[in-house]
């Protein structure tokens, strides 16, 4: 359901052919995990599994195409909401030319408690020169140190998937977590994630998707 928090994103962040003031680098995943990390710190951290969508969306509400370029997160409680401060976990996507269809699979290695979605940036174009961006930071996505887009958990020694990330652009191009349906789809997704993380135990993998009520649709697993 489309709250009116969605409105207020649209009209407040849009700044369409400049992008609001947000530092944003092409930096690596730091918190990518490894075989070296997990089996370092595995017992003491948590393992984060998502999915995000980099690609294209054509014909994305009223604009041409519309693409994620980064999604942030931040460990709460988070004292000093800087808005121009890099999120403690940012998923920059990849460069324009090496952008393929489809989901593309992450596992974080994470210090254990909530992390709030805190910055997320939306390129849209009606044209190949008329482009612009919806961007939200910390100061639209927490209120009062509380999420007020949405977050997730995650315990010592867990392993937990928490979504798919991507567009829905029924009315506006805006983030939306998807999931993935079904016992049998899940063992599926779990088994192709362990192909990029052969440390991972997809019969250990806990389904707890990124709680929202702005950027998504509640889901369980069927007993």
């Amino acid at each position: 359901m489309k709250t009116k928090i969605v409105i207020i994103f649209a009209i407040g962040l849009l700044s369409f052919g400049a992008v609001s003031c947000i530092t944003i680098s092409n930096n690596s995943i730091a918190s990518e995990a490894t075989p070296e990390s997990y089996t370092k710190s595995g017992s003491t951290k948590g393992i984060v599994i998502l999915a995000i969508n980099w690609s294209r969306h054509w014909g994305c509400g009223a604009f041409e195409n519309a693409e994620i370029m980064s999604i942030g997160f931040d460990h709460l409680p988070l004292n000093d909401v800087v808005t121009n401060r890099t999120p403690k976990v940012f998923l920059d996507g990849p460069p324009r030319l090496m952008k393929e269809p489809g989901f593309f699979d992450y596992a974080l290695l994470l210090e254990p408690g909530e992390y709030a979605l805190t910055s997320f940036d939306i390129k849209v174009a009606r044209s190949i020169t008329d482009v612009g961006h919806f961007v939200a930071d910390r100061s639209q996505l927490l209120e009062d140190g509380k999420p007020k887009g949405g977050s997730f958990t995650v315990k010592a020694g867990e392993v937990v998937y928490i979504g798919n990330f991507f567009l829905d652009c029924n009315e506006r191009p805006m983030l939306w977590r998807y999931y993935t349906k079904g016992r049998e789809g899940f063992k599926s997704h779990m088994n192709e994630v362990k192909q990029k993380y052969p440390f991972i135990d997809p019969d250990k993998v806990t389904y707890r998707l990124f709680r929202t009520t702005v950027f998504g649709q509640n889901y369980e697993l069927p007993k």
